[in-house]
């Protein structure tokens, strides 16, 4: 099989056993004949333009000639000639450059003999053509050259003595020759170009960059670590969002969010990108409506994709199991057990309702979001589309929440009852020596933590900020080091050094060590990460919290709770007496367990960055591995939805008319 040619797909039949749609060159080994192919299988639908090449290569009479010359050969029985091509001017025959000598075990190539004057040719000239015996097919293949490689009859306007170099020649450096105008010259390469041309129909198409015609830039993101590199496509119309109200950016925070150093020049490049592009609106002396924050730093496809990062995180490790027995364990008498677990199916169908609005808001993305007419539009256009991902995220963390707590409820009835007998049954008390729903064990480092956290206040030393386009710098302290070390994440040196914005060198690599053994951190040789890498793992702790104040300020600010509120309710369109007091409880009981989770979140906080709870709960391992894995984002941006999720029950509660 090593001595067949590379056959194109394209010519292939089904009947020939090649994949319909394989690349061109796919390593495909075929039998092949095209003048020997029968005319049942040319008639397949292969294509008008590769049937017609076909057809026109078995009736060209020279092209006879050097397919018998090629069957006399052994090794050469399914080598395809191919006509001149009209891009070297008709002058050239092409061939299938994949012959094997099977004596040397070289790649050969083949080249016909110079077709010489047919019709002008006299009488002698005919006389001694048919007396001189054709060349052979192997003196034309081993003919011996000064480089080494096969004689080639073709046409080459390089003035030089020797070949040109190969394309897979390396320098001194063991890097690849950079191609020069002589390659253009490379008999070998137009023998190659030539083939591709000729076998092939119809051209292969151009893949074009995401985006197309709308794209803008390619930037780096910021939230990236060593491994974890990620390159998000800016279009014209996110520049034209960036650029106009309500965060109006000038052209010296666009620079640093599209990643341009500030130097001399690239403020007149980014200005005749932008001219380019059709964004001649934006003035140089525009100025910014909006405080800069960490928002400003997001584009909108790495803000897409930390919600997404984040919606994997609270599925994986936010404790919802834990949050409902605590939840449970508030409750002083099964009667409280019974109305929380009618509570939570009536706030079920009210979260359903503010997730569908939800979903219908941001289902256009974001060109749809940001629409004129979306009520959302300002909270997205500050966001950049992470607020409106993060609200769908906790309303789905909010309605499994409520399922769980039901179910957690349901269990511990049926231990009230199959505990008290038939005569001590009451729905005032519990009954003797039930013990309430216990909560998981503690198997997370929280109390060594706890036991560590006075000597781990010291700093480590200050890192440039990611999300910030003025090159803001971070306090890290040597307890954050002791917790990216440890669980969740346990980071190995190398994502520790990227983090730390140290480059990845063997230098930088000893001196880190060095620098963490003056704190008593040692990190064993060959040390694996145990969590996936995210968007959070180039978050430093203090960093994410302001993340998760700014986004709490946004929703404060821009978050559309009265659109919100009275979309729910003219959907619901409750006008019956009785439906308004079903519809008020459904809002109420919304309202009332939102404002406990919220209240229990706030009360179960562990320390984060120079953060530390005045008052620690003895439960708040709970939130150890959720709190840790989003460096404190996730409990602080989790208080403001819950936060959020309880003004839209009060305010579409408060606007139903009153029941007599």
């Amino acid at each position: 099989m090593s001595n067949l040619p590379f056959i194109p797909s394209q010519f292939l039949p089904s009947s020939y056993g090649c994949p319909t749609g394989a690349p061109m060159w796919s390593g495909w080994y075929q039998p092949f004949d095209p003048l020997l192919l029968p005319q049942q299988q040319l008639q397949q639908p292969q294509g008008g333009a590769q049937l017609q090449q076909l057809q026109a290569m078995q009736s060209q009479p020279q092209l006879q000639q050097l397919h018998t010359m090629a069957m006399a050969a052994p090794g050469l029985e399914n080598c395809i000639v191919t006509p001149p091509s009209t891009s070297n001017g008709g002058s050239m025959h092409s061939f299938v450059p994949s012959y094997t000598n099977p004596a040397s075990n070289q790649l050969q190539l083949i080249t016909p003999p110079s077709a010489g004057p047919s019709v002008d040719q006299n009488e002698d000239e005919e006389e001694e053509t048919r007396n001189t015996p054709p060349p052979t097919l192997k003196s034309i293949l081993y003919e011996p050259t000064p480089t080494g490689r096969p004689s080639l009859d073709i046409p080459s306007t390089s003035h030089s003595d020797d070949a040109p170099p190969t394309l897979e020649q390396m320098d001194k450096k063991g890097k690849k020759r950079k191609m020069t105008s002589d390659d253009n010259h490379n008999p070998i390469k137009q023998l190659a170009l030539s083939s591709n041309q000729c076998a092939t129909a119809a051209p292969l198409p151009v893949p074009t960059r995401r985006g197309g015609p709308n794209r803008f830039d390619s930037v780096t993101g910021r939230l990236c670590v060593v491994g974890n590199s990620r390159t998000y496509e800016v279009t014209v119309n996110e520049i034209e969002r960036r650029t106009s109200a309500p965060e109006c950016l000038n052209r010296s925070h666009l620079g640093p969010l599209l990643r341009r150093g500030k130097i001399k020049g690239c403020g007149d490049d980014l200005q005749k990108l932008m001219e380019e592009r059709g964004l001649n609106n934006m003035s140089s002396g525009n100025r910014k409506k909006i405080p800069a924050s960490t928002l400003s730093a997001f584009l909108e496809e790495e803000a897409i994709q930390l919600a997404t990062d984040h919606e994997d995180l609270i599925k994986n490790h936010f404790p919802f199991v834990a949050v409902a027995r605590l939840v449970v364990s508030g409750c002083t008498r099964p009667t409280d057990v019974m109305v929380l677990i009618n509570d939570c199916q009536r706030a079920r169908s009210i979260v359903d309702e503010m997730s569908g609005v939800a979903k219908e808001w941001m289902e256009g993305g974001m060109d749809s979001a940001t629409s004129p007419n979306s009520p959302i539009r300002s909270f997205i256009l500050v966001t950049h589309g992470l607020g409106g991902m993060e609200w769908i995220s906790f309303l789905g963390l909010f309605h499994r929440l409520l399922s769980v707590v039901e179910a957690e409820c349901m269990t511990f009835m049926q231990r009230i009852n199959a505990t008290s007998s038939p005569f001590d049954r009451s729905l005032n008390q519990f009954p003797m020596g039930l013990p309430m729903p216990a909560l998981p064990e503690d198997e997370t480092p929280f109390r060594e933590e706890q036991r560590t956290l006075s000597q781990g206040s010291r700093s480590f030393g200050e890192v440039p900020g990611r999300l910030t386009l003025h090159n803001r710098k971070f306090t890290i302290h040597v307890a954050e080091i002791y917790r990216r070390l440890r669980t969740p994440e346990s980071l190995n040196l190398s994502i520790l050094g990227s983090q730390l914005r140290k480059g990845k060198t063997k230098d930088n690599g000893n001196a880190l060590k060095d620098e963490l053994l003056k704190h008593g951190i040692r990190i064993e040789q060959g040390r694996r990460k145990s969590a996936r890498v995210t968007c959070f793992t180039a978050l430093l702790e203090e960093e994410a919290l302001i993340l998760a104040r700014d986004m709490g300020d946004a929703i404060r600010r821009f978050f559309p709770v009265q659109s919100v509120a009275s979309t729910i309710n003219t959907r619901a369109s409750c006008v019956i007496p009785t439906l308004l007091a079903d519809r008020k409880s459904r809002l109420d009981a919304t309202s009332r367990l939102a404002a406990i989770v919220s209240r229990l979140v706030s009360s179960h906080l562990v320390p984060v960055s120079d953060r530390v709870p005045t008052v620690t709960s003895a439960n708040a391992y709970i939130f150890y591995n959720y709190t840790h894995i989003t460096h404190g984002f996730g409990p602080d941006e989790a208080i403001h939805w819950f936060d959020a999720i309880q003004n839209i029950a009060e305010m579409a509660k408060n606007s139903l008319p009153l029941v007599d």
